[in-house]
């Protein structure tokens, strides 16, 4: 999934801010029918748009302001459209449900230009690679 994430420093501690994510994914899939033996591809397109609010928690930051490493916390909502050739076969539609992430790990290294880790669990999955600009 691409993200573009805000976020601002209320205090030294803590950040509040918003990420925005778009994934598309293309499958699709042979389905024969058993009583007439003809196959058939069903093909489907899935976008996902997710939203969400943040809060980040610093738990370290470096003397010269380089190395963070802190955890963060997300909640919104992931919109799914499903679009495809197998209608009957339910395969199209949309849908919106509570979307979010807890990462009680994260790392940060870089001044203006940055690089960040961060571990956890949720919509995002268990690692999200990143890089950051701070201005």
């Amino acid at each position: 999934m691409w993200g573009l994430r805000y976020h601002y420093d209320v205090n030294n501690s803590w950040s509040l801010g918003a990420e925005v994510g778009y994934q598309h994914d293309e499958t699709s899939q042979k389905v024969i029918n058993t009583d007439t033996g003809a196959i058939r591809t069903i093909k489907k397109n899935t976008d996902a748009i997710m939203i969400m609010g943040l809060a980040k928690l610093n738990y370290y930051i470096g003397t010269n302001g380089a190395f963070e490493f802190y955890g963060n916390l997300y909640a919104g909502a992931i919109i799914l459209r499903v679009n495809g050739n197998g209608r009957k076969l339910g395969v199209e539609g949309s849908s919106t449900t509570f979307s979010f992430q807890v990462n009680p790990i994260g790392l940060r290294y870089g001044n203006a230009l940055s690089g960040m880790l961060e571990l956890g669990f949720g919509m995002k999955g268990i690692f999200t690679l990143g890089i950051g600009y701070n201005f």
